[in-house]
């Protein structure tokens, strides 16, 4: 089968390669909702209290990744998936409380996977 059958065709780029996402880095000190539909780069800094980061729809974001770094883990940042959704097929959180720790996920379309 060739490669180009595995992937959706929306997302080569003209030479043939996969195309790169447009990730929009973001810096928060608070709770923070991750827009659906794309790639995201999220800097989260908990020095002044724990940080909740929810994730993007999955059906919505499918074929995207989002990279989140704790710059400042005092308080703890936790990691939510979508309502009714998984990370790595469970529902739990996914919690970064050391300084400069980062996850990258992500979606097929239905859940997010820790990649990174």
């Amino acid at each position: 089968m060739a490669w180009k059958e595995l992937i959706d065709e929306s997302k080569i780029g003209a030479a043939g390669g996969v195309a790169a996402f447009s990730a929009i880095p973001v810096s928060v000190k608070e709770d923070y909702d991750i827009p659906d539909g794309g790639g995201r780069y999220v800097i989260v800094d908990s020095g002044e209290g724990t940080v909740r980061v929810n994730l993007p729809d999955p059906s919505v974001s499918d074929g995207y990744d989002v990279v989140i770094k704790v710059t400042d883990a005092s308080n703890g940042v936790s990691i939510y998936p979508n309502d009714g959704e998984n990370i790595d097929g469970s529902k739990d959180k996914i919690m970064l409380d050391v300084d400069n720790a980062y996850v990258r996920l992500v979606s097929d379309g239905v859940d997010w996977y820790v990649i990174g």
